[in-house]
């Protein structure tokens, strides 16, 4: 910005060449003049070393972008009904699923006593560990079967990750647990002495028909209990009356 004075009452004053801001909308005459705008270059973003390789890198990874994600096991179609499992007919446990690990042999123990007149072995000890080694691992290490979950290839064994079903082959796999067996028999008993109970006081309730036999026997039983209440009753009114009289 170039700043020039100019010549006033006070004496030389600052003048700014820039030119004054303008809002939208007002008349001015100084909007009739053409500006010609030059836009300043676009700096690069990287001016170092860049390899040929790279637009066929970026390609690549675009395309394999998404090739080591997991959705989860297949659909398989169920099978027929009448093909159930059977026993001792089962899914076996495969070998990469054991955990527990063999127990190699051990060494025999170090001589303690030291070889008499400093006299040595012929045995190549070397060679001799060498062909127990290799006879005892057999062929070298299996492939780890595992699963990729981050796009830096972050790698996890598959048994941790989840999506190995080692859970099948418990012994309890699809039996029902105890606990819910005996809450079920538990609710059963109590269902079953409620209902009878239920049913006994409904049978104490309800009246009951008697027959022939039964109806006479009954008839007869309330007379003669009322003979005899009746006749309590008149042995007391005659009682009251003579200590009437003898008053």
């Amino acid at each position: 910005m170039v700043i020039k004075k100019v010549m006033t009452s006070s004496g030389l004053a600052p003048y700014d060449t820039k030119r004054p801001t303008i809002c939208r909308g007002e008349e001015n005459i100084l909007n009739l003049i053409p500006i010609n705008r030059i836009l300043p270059p676009i700096p690069k973003r990287y001016t170092g070393y860049v390899s040929c390789f790279h637009p066929q890198a970026v390609i690549e990874r675009r395309k394999n972008r998404h090739c080591r994600r997991t959705m989860g096991w297949a659909l398989e179609p169920l099978k027929d009904p009448n093909c159930f499992l059977k026993k001792n007919c089962g899914i076996k446990q495969p070998s990469h699923c054991v955990t527990k690990y063999k127990h190699e042999p051990r060494l025999p123990p170090i001589p303690k006593d030291p070889p008499l007149m400093n006299l040595r072995r012929d045995t190549d000890f070397i060679r001799q560990n060498a062909a127990e080694n290799i006879l005892l691992k057999g062929c070298p290490n299996q492939i780890r079967r595992g699963i990729v979950d981050d796009r830096n290839g972050h790698f996890e064994p598959l048994i941790n990750s989840g999506l190995e079903r080692k859970y099948i082959y418990k012994p309890n796999y699809g039996k029902t647990p105890k606990y819910i067996l005996r809450r079920y028999r538990q609710q059963f008993d109590t269902q079953q002495a409620e209902d009878r109970y239920n049913g006994e006081f409904l049978v104490r309730g309800t009246s009951k028909l008697l027959c022939d036999d039964e109806k006479e026997a009954l008839i007869w039983g309330l007379k003669h209990n009322w003979e005899a209440v009746n006749k309590e009753y008149i042995c007391g009114l005659k009682a009251s009356d003579s200590t009437v009289q003898q008053r």
